[in-house]
């Protein structure tokens, strides 16, 4: 159903479709963080029927019991000094470093942390856009934040920082390809003014990602889930963070926001093969100058 106006016997009604019903939830709540932080949204949520708060109490923090002949294997010293952190709970860390194919007995992959982590960065990485661009349209935030949060870029993290050395897996394929992949990426940051920011050549094997948004999780846990820890030690490992200015337009959304100057100011709306005809001119002028402005950057890779 679309949005629009039904006039009835005495009054005129507003239809709202679900989805503009949604987003003005969404945007009510998003006023509520904004201005009260996540007490005063979650009192919202919990007003309009959405219960999301708990008694910590009710939660159980057991410590993980990891065999000490496993914790001699993992090199705490250089991990947590490459994330700048100290782990009350080593069992967490060591979970979050180890890989599906590598089965410990007391110990778990960390596919849980990983979803946790994912949460958690997309939460901290939007509110740090939200807050630093506060003119940008909401579009161009998404775009941000898309290439922000994606599991290449923070592949390209793990790298950056050497936390694939301390993969837990028993994988020699798996081996091969972040050894493949660790020589693309020293590679790519050797050509002039190169920044990927999840748009680089080299696919990244996906557990590189996974890492990272599993020690995410880690210490959100850790810390109580204390998303602001999580903040600390990440805002580093992420720097430099994508901006406007180094994040290129998709091409996609380029052409649509092209074609929408091009029409401002029309009268009249061209319709069936018109409408066709004023895209294939709006596409080929915009491929021609779009191969212009590219063509200098893949001649030098």
């Amino acid at each position: 159903m679309e949005d629009g106006e039904i006039e009835g016997d005495s009054s005129c009604y507003r239809v709202l479709s679900s989805k503009t019903l949604a987003d003005v939830v969404e945007a009510l709540i998003g006023v509520y963080y904004v201005e009260g932080g996540k007490i005063a949204a979650n009192h919202l949520m919990r007003w309009i029927g959405i219960e999301v708060e708990f008694d910590p109490k009710d939660l159980i923090d057991a410590k993980h019991v990891v065999p000490e002949s496993i914790l001699r294997s993992v090199d705490f010293d250089s991990l947590e000094g490459a994330l700048n952190v100290k782990f009350n709970d080593k069992g967490l860390l060591v979970e979050a470093i180890t890989h599906a194919s590598r089965p410990s007995s007391g110990v778990s992959c960390y596919q849980r942390l990983e979803f946790v982590g994912d949460a958690v960065l997309d939460h901290l990485i939007t509110r740090h856009l939200f807050f630093t661009y506060t003119d940008l349209p909401p579009g161009r935030l998404t775009d941000l934040r898309a290439a922000a949060v994606n599991n290449e870029n923070f592949a390209r993290v793990a790298v950056k920082h050497k936390l694939h050395l301390h993969l837990r897996h028993g994988s020699t394929a798996l081996e091969a390809q972040i050894r493949d992949f660790v020589k693309d990426v020293r590679d790519e940051l050797l050509k002039p003014g190169f920044n990927s920011f999840g748009l680089g050549d080299c696919k990244a094997p996906k557990v590189l990602g996974d890492i990272v948004e599993s020690i995410a999780g880690a210490i959100f846990l850790d810390s109580g889930r204390d998303t602001s820890v999580v903040w600390r030690v990440f805002q580093p490992l992420l720097h430099p963070m994508v901006t406007p200015e180094t994040l290129p337009m998709h091409p996609v959304r380029e052409l649509q926001e092209r074609c929408q100057q091009q029409a401002e100011g029309w009268n009249t709306r061209p319709q069936g093969q018109a409408m066709w005809q004023l895209w294939k001119c709006l596409l080929m002028g915009f491929r021609s100058e779009w191969l212009k402005t590219h063509r200098r950057r893949w001649h030098r890779s």
